[in-house]
């Protein structure tokens, strides 16, 4: 199975929003995949939004906008085939369709599914008063 079909497999009918008469699919794996394929600021889930909107750029948002609205199968086609080149360039011929004044509600919603994803990580902490587990890293793994 290719990384693409593995990607697909894992998501195949995410939950949609409707902002401004166009269908968004909510974040998910495979579009954080893809927006980290792009290196785009919003697929970092190791910081916090605002850090993470305040990174973005008008291109990331239209990358974002692209992978989260356009067609599964042209989202992967441009990142997966063609590259991140190829990618900037059919977000940004997709995203012609969006009036500019809709921005802000796009990115609210866009940036509702990092923190979404952000605040569903969990740290484990070691507990003291357990054993080590057999399976811990031993000195050889340093």
């Amino acid at each position: 199975m290719t990384r693409e079909e593995l990607l697909n497999a894992v998501m195949t009918r995410p939950e949609t929003v409707r902002i401004k008469g166009h269908d968004f699919r909510k974040l998910d794996l495979a579009a954080l995949a893809a927006l980290s394929e792009l290196g785009n600021p919003l697929a970092d889930i190791s910081g916090d939004v605002e850090s993470a909107t305040r990174r973005m750029t008008i291109s990331a948002v239209a990358e974002a906008v692209f992978v989260c609205a356009a067609p599964r199968a042209l989202v992967a086609e441009a990142v997966y085939r063609h590259g991140a080149a190829a990618a900037r360039e059919a977000a940004a011929e997709f995203c012609r369709r969006f009036n500019a004044g809709d921005l802000p509600e796009i990115m609210a919603a866009l940036t509702a599914g990092v923190a979404a994803v952000r605040a569903a990580q969990a740290e484990a902490i070691p507990d003291a008063n357990l054993p080590a587990s057999k399976n811990a890293p031993g000195p050889a793994a340093s």
